[in-house]
């Protein structure tokens, strides 16, 4: 590295890679993006980068037990085949989930009754496990005369809560429709996205 940048500095941005990383979801040609530094060129950045990238590899080979990922993504694709949309790093945030998931709906399961998600800030944070997965979920039902969407947005959640403890996540169910549900993440291990084959 060169002399110029401060062993902690360059520490600082090896650790941000890594947990970047270890969240499973970034591309290796965007973790350059990511973790540019003014401090650092491009060659140094794409090192430590690739560094990290490689060891998560090594890492990973020695995987074998389901993970927290395999088992959330076991919850997902009940939930697909139950009607509910379901997806994972989905836009960056909470407003632009609810805004754009009826589009998920229209382009790929128009019969669906809920959703679900969790966006890419809280992706993000995957890598730094332990940690807590915060899913947002909705109704597409219209509710009876009321108005009230609440009980057919707490349906929903109910069932999200029953398949993340059939999978064996320990939870606390929700006291009302507005709260997400929480799931601890000790154990992600998520494998990191296969290269492009283009």
């Amino acid at each position: 590295m060169a002399e110029t940048v401060s062993p902690e500095r360059v520490a600082e941005l090896r650790e941000q890679a890594r947990e970047l990383i270890k969240s499973g979801f970034a591309e290796l040609d965007d973790l350059y993006g990511y973790v540019a530094d003014e401090t650092l060129s491009e060659q140094q950045v794409r090192e430590i980068v690739g560094q990290e990238w490689q060891a998560r590899l090594e890492e990973q080979r020695s995987w074998s037990s389901p993970s927290d990922y395999d088992r959330l993504c076991a919850v997902f694709a009940e939930l697909e085949r139950g009607g509910i949309v379901a997806r994972m790093n989905f836009t960056c945030c909470g407003t632009c989930g609810h805004s754009e998931i009826e589009m998920e709906r229209d382009d790929f399961l128009p019969d669906a009754t809920g959703y679900v998600f969790f966006h890419g800030q809280d992706a993000d944070g995957l890598g730094a496990a332990p940690t807590t997965l915060y899913l947002r979920y909705g109704t597409f039902e219209e509710p009876e005369a009321d108005g009230d969407y609440g009980p057919l947005e707490l349906k929903v959640a109910r069932t999200i809560e029953a398949l993340l403890v059939e999978h064996g996540f320990e939870i606390e169910p929700v006291p009302n429709s507005w709260t997400c549900v929480t799931v601890p993440i000790n154990d992600w291990r998520k494998p990191l996205p296969a290269p492009d084959a283009g």
